[in-house]
């Protein structure tokens, strides 16, 4: 995909000199320019462009309040920003940097310097994409893992419901009481979250172990069956 580059500086005598450095050094560049900044700031959300290369001090609207608008906006807050600006106060470059600018040219300028902090961008940018792509595919496998994860809890519940006999499932080791079925809500009067309140203890007497391990056997033997289906 061709990377956008747009220019936003009201000398128009150096817009052309830029263009001319761009289609000499960086011909695969889509470039375009505003030498207004109220009609760059609309051809930002327009285009959308990869990196902006811009003069802070314009007509109708600074660079500073340019820069602004664009990283408290989530569309183009990721836009790369180049300054380019004739001031010599070294107070700037602490400025716009900290407005969230990613570089600073001062003119004049060699023309591999710009040449240079443009690669830079897109290299950066690169490998920002990358990463967001990264970011993207691996939320969707695991909001893809959440909901058959749901999904077989679902068929889990439906199919320990369906069976009529009370079921109860505790852990092992804190004896409380995990999961149970609608026979056991039944059986005992209590609710699902009441039943999960409880421990292995507060149904069951001493003499009944054997009892409780062949319905945990049986809760084992389910899950193993359920695995197997699905």
């Amino acid at each position: 995909m061709q990377n956008k580059l747009l220019i936003i500086d009201d000398d128009k005598s150096f817009v052309k000199l830029l263009i001319c450095i761009l289609n000499a050094k960086l011909p695969e560049l889509k470039v375009s320019y505003s030498t207004n900044g109220e009609l760059g700031l609309k051809k930002i959300f327009n285009l959308l462009p990869d990196l902006i290369l811009l003069d802070l001090k314009i007509d109708n609207i600074s660079g500073y309040d340019i820069i602004k608008t664009i990283k408290l906006n989530s569309k183009t807050n990721n836009i790369s920003i180049i300054v380019i600006t004739g001031k010599k106060d070294e107070n700037v470059l602490s400025d716009v940097l900290q407005l969230g600018a990613d570089y600073f040219i001062q003119k004049p300028f060699e023309e591999d310097e710009l040449i240079s902090k443009i690669d830079v961008a897109f290299r950066n940018l690169i490998r920002y994409n990358k990463t967001l792509y990264q970011n993207v595919e691996l939320n969707r496998k695991l909001g893809d893992r959440d909901k058959q994860l749901l999904e077989t809890q679902i068929r889990y519940k439906d199919l320990i419901n369906s069976i009529a006999d009370p079921i109860y499932i505790f852990h092992k080791e804190s004896l409380s009481i995990v999961e149970c079925n609608e026979a056991m809500q039944k059986k005992y009067g209590y609710s699902t979250q009441e039943m999960k309140n409880l421990i292995l203890l507060d149904l069951v007497k001493v003499d009944e172990a054997p009892k409780v391990m062949k319905n945990w056997n049986l809760h084992f033997q389910l899950r193993l069956r359920l695995f197997h289906q699905y």
